[in-house]
C-alpha cells in the first residue's frame, strides 16, 4: 500500500496551523478588555469583517468541493483516499486564500493610543503568523515521519 505521503503532509500542516492559531486567543481576549469605549465599536468592526471573510473562504471551499466531486474527470476517476486528501485540501486551501486576498479595512494597530498598545496588539498579529507557520511545519513533518514509518511497518509485516 502506498501512502499519498505529499498532499497527505500538506493536510496535516493546514489542520494543525489553523489549530494552533487557536493559542493566540487569550492574548487577543487579554488586549480585547483592555480597549477603550471608543476603540470598541472598531474592533467589533474588525472582528465581523474578518470572521465573514473567513465564511466566504469555507462556504467557497465546500463548493469547490462539491464541484471536484460532481464534475465528471476531476474526482470521480481517483480512489475514495484521494478523493478525500484533494477535497481537504480544497477546503483548507480556499478559507486561507480567500481571506488573504479580500482587502482588510484597518488593523488594530492603526488605532491604538500609545506605544505600549501598539506593541501589544503587533505581538497578536505576530503570534497569528507564527503559529500558522510553525503549525504547518510541525504539521507536515509530524505527517511525514508518521507515515513513513507506517508504510515501514506495513512493508516489512510478513504475508500470511
Amino acid at each position: 500500500m502506498r501512502i499519498f505521503y505529499f498532499p497527505t503532509a500538506i493536510v496535516t500542516g493546514l489542520l494543525l496551523s489553523y489549530i494552533s492559531t487557536l493559542l493566540c486567543h487569550k492574548k487577543i481576549n487579554v488586549y480585547e478588555n483592555d480597549l477603550l469605549p471608543a476603540q470598541q465599536p472598531l474592533y467589533d468592526d474588525i472582528v465581523y469583517r474578518r470572521l465573514y471573510y473567513f465564511v466566504i473562504g469555507v462556504v467557497l471551499g465546500l463548493f469547490l468541493c462539491i464541484l471536484y466531486l460532481v464534475l465528471p474527470g476531476l474526482g470521480r476517476s481517483t480512489t475514495l483516499y484521494h478523493r478525500v486528501v484533494h477535497c481537504l485540501l480544497i477546503f483548507l486551501l480556499t478559507p486561507m486564500i480567500v481571506y488573504s486576498l479580500l482587502p482588510k479595512p484597518v488593523y488594530m494597530l492603526e488605532t491604538s493610543t500609545t506605544p505600549q498598545e501598539t506593541q501589544a496588539w503587533f505581538r497578536v498579529y505576530v503570534c497569528m503568523k507564527n503559529a500558522m507557520i510553525y503549525g504547518f511545519c510541525i504539521g507536515f513533518l509530524a505527517a511525514l515521519v508518521i507515515m513513513g514509518v507506517i508504510e515501514a511497518l506495513w512493508w516489512w509485516r510478513p504475508s500470511r
